[in-house]
């Protein structure tokens, strides 16, 4: 090794043009090769694969709820009662961001659509098999014995001379036996979180002095430095508010947001932790060497070391992480020792070629020992982890290499750099000088404070809240805690994820796993769910309802139904042709959902349908009761076409995956280690 280095420096020492040409080639192939490096942001990129927490990352990001601004406006008195003053305040509220918003905002809202539920009724008698189920059948069966068909008439009767009888009257012509009504009932599977209210078309808190609306945007999480410009406007914008209303409270919160904001507090930092590194170390290269060029000459090789470690990460991979760069300090006083080294030996040795010599069994043995513990980090799960070890053992291969190659060249060419000289010296060097493992008592402190230590660290606990991962600024912290107080369905909420590559296919493995929901539901393990399979059905289980309508209303149940229809509506005082439309419904066929009507019903739960990357996803929410979590999560092991997870799944897990990659790490970088210090001595 060291005659491999050593005839490289006496090559190049005879041919200084070639040095400096092969000085600048290398530099400009490493910065064309980090530029073509891809940054990202994304906080939930960074969290280990297992299919429990990636199963909680879809249903965050996945979905549309994940994509929304949830927007909240309340009295900071918390005894005021006024939702028609708070209605006032979001519409003014509402026209003021879409003028700031522009290009942004996508849409705002703020009101339940009747619309929807106008459209919603039409549809469902235009498909009405699609939403009924055998539970429906069995209800069907005792609605229409004779008794039942004339109590239900007489109550038909009456609705219909009260103030809704305008609006029953449409669909109880063609269905006065009671089955749109059934199929009306999976719009109450949307119905999940009890904690809001409707007020006037506007959702409240169940107290009703809490107003929430909606912002989506144009454009999705990932795109942290657009949404940033928008929510910049936005906080000016509340700012001003809050002076022009002091007595309201107005917050947001959301996955954009947070994205957002995570995506400048990590260049902030990465920044700051940068810029502070390096004026340290060039602070303290200064006071050590007392050379103007000192520091300087000390930084071309981690400058390097950095520029090339991108490129390497670039060429490998593509793209690294803000955070592992981030940790680029560590790696920047890492990087600088092989210089400093190199350096503090020249400053009483002269002679390069003799340092080089002198130098590579060293420097290479801690650069092998160093980037080999690096590397081990490439066998974690967390592609935070995998970034950073990459990255890293690239630039410190970088710096070493350049340290030996090209440094001892620059130092020749610097004042004094083959002149003998008296070195002064600093508190540094005192320091050095000092042989701390003949001094007894310090031995023996250590040997008293390492039990102590050792006890002390057995009660280090890993954090593992996943949204600790995130950055929250104080307001989002804030708004974050007022919408988890008042939405503690979704804190104790187990989710069941299913996705394909069609929506589809996702929903009719929902369907497979809604039956061990159902078991659940009735066996009480489950307070309510909201599953989209129910309303949402695949094709599959479309032609499979059609087929069971058909087998139900057969020709001679149909006729007797009619008939039986047309006798107790005489009695109740229905004209004799009423009820014709009731027959057609009953002898009409059916089809299967259309496109159009599909892409309405996935409209109708947000929360339960998503698209991202070539996958859809297909999401129920289970609310379980208190101590029957690990039953219900148990209950779908067997079931590979879903994954179940919850909160507290996922952040066991996420301790268990750290647990693991750590200790692998450990094992790795010591017996690396000691291999490498036994082969060497």
């Amino acid at each position: 090794m060291q005659a491999v280095f050593v005839s490289i420096y006496d090559f190049l020492a005879k041919r200084k043009l070639l040095f400096r040409v092969c000085l600048c080639l290398i530099f400009l192939v490493s910065i064309i090769g980090a530029l073509r490096i891809r940054f990202v942001n994304d906080i939930n990129k960074m969290i280990p694969h297992d299919p429990s927490i990636e199963t909680m990352n879809e249903v965050i990001s996945k979905t549309k709820a994940g994509e929304q601004i949830v927007c909240t406006v309340s009295f900071k008195d918390t005894s005021v009662y006024d939702p028609d003053s708070l209605i006032a305040v979001q519409e003014k509220l509402q026209t003021a961001l879409y003028g700031i918003g522009g290009k942004h905002v996508k849409n705002i809202r703020s009101q339940t659509d009747e619309e929807d539920e106008s459209k919603f009724s039409e549809l469902a008698a235009e498909y009405l098999p699609l939403f009924l189920d055998e539970d429906d059948y069995r209800a069907l069966e005792q609605m229409l014995q004779p008794d039942s068909i004339g109590n239900l008439l007489a109550r038909q009767r009456r609705l219909l001379l009260s103030p809704a009888g305008s609006v029953a009257k449409q669909w109880i012509a063609n269905d006065p036996v009671g089955m749109l009504p059934l199929a009306f009932a999976r719009l109450k599977t949307l119905q999940f979180d009890p904690g809001y209210e409707l007020y006037d078309g506007y959702i409240f808190s169940s107290d009703g002095k809490r107003l929430l609306f909606f912002l989506d945007l144009n454009y999705p999480s990932s795109e942290t430095s657009i949404n940033a410009a928008f929510f910049r406007d936005f906080d000016e914008l509340l700012l001003k508010w809050s002076a022009d209303y002091p007595e309201l409270h107005i917050s947001y919160f959301g996955g954009p947001a947070v994205a957002a904001g995570n995506a400048e507090q990590l260049k902030r930092d990465t920044l700051l932790t940068l810029s502070l590194t390096v004026v340290l170390l060039l602070g303290l290269t200064f006071y050590v060497f007392r050379k103007k060029r000192a520091p300087l000459l000390l930084m071309v090789p981690v400058l390097f070391g950095a520029v090339s470690g991108l490129a390497v990460t670039a060429w490998v991979q593509g793209s690294v992480s803000v955070m592992a760069l981030g940790a680029g300090a560590v790696i920047l006083g890492i990087a600088i020792d092989f210089s400093v080294h190199f350096l503090s030996h020249a400053r009483n040795h002269p002679d390069m070629r003799e340092n080089v010599r002198t130098l590579v069994f060293p420097l290479t043995l801690g650069a092998i020992t160093t980037i080999g513990a690096f590397l081990a980090l490439r066998l974690a799960n967390a592609p935070l982890l995998k970034d950073l070890g990459l990255y890293a053992a690239a630039s410190l291969t970088g710096a070493s290499l350049f340290t030996l190659i090209f440094l001892p060249h620059l130092l020749r060419g610097s004042a004094g750099g083959e002149q003998e000289r008296v070195v002064r010296k600093n508190f540094i060097d005192r320091l050095a000088g000092m042989y701390p493992e003949k001094n007894k008592w310090l031995l023996l402190l250590v040997v008293v404070v390492t039990p102590v230590l050792a006890y002390y660290a057995r009660h280090v606990e890993f954090d593992d809240d996943l949204m600790h991962l995130n950055y929250l600024s104080p307001d989002l912290k804030k708004a974050q805690e007022e919408l988890n107080r008042y939405n503690s369905y979704a804190l104790s909420s187990v989710f069941v994820v299913a996705k394909d590559s069609t929506g589809d296919r996702a929903i009719e493995k929902l369907e497979s796993a809604g039956r061990t929901i159902s078991r659940l539901s009735r066996e009480g393990y489950i307070r309510n769910y909201s599953n989209p399979a129910l309303l949402i059905p695949s094709l599959k289980q479309q032609q499979e309802s059609i087929r069971r309508w058909e087998r139900f209303w057969d020709i001679a149940k149909v006729g007797s139904v009619v008939a039986m229809v047309k006798k107790e509506g005489t009695q109740h005082g229905f004209s004799a042709h009423a009820f014709d439309g009731f027959e057609t419904t009953l002898r009409r066929r059916y089809n299967v959902l259309d496109s159009e009507s599909r892409r309405f019903l996935e409209q109708m739960v947000p929360n339960g349908m998503g698209q991202q990357d070539g996958m859809h996803y297909a999401i129920a929410y289970l609310k379980v009761e208190p101590g029957a979590r690990k039953t219900v999560l148990s209950s779908f092991d067997g079931d590979k076409t879903v994954v179940a997870t919850d909160r507290q799944e996922v952040s066991e897990k996420l301790l268990e995956l750290l647990h693991n990659d750590f200790s692998t790490i450990l094992w790795y970088s010591g017996i690396l280690v000691f291999l490498a210090l036994l082969i060497a001595y």
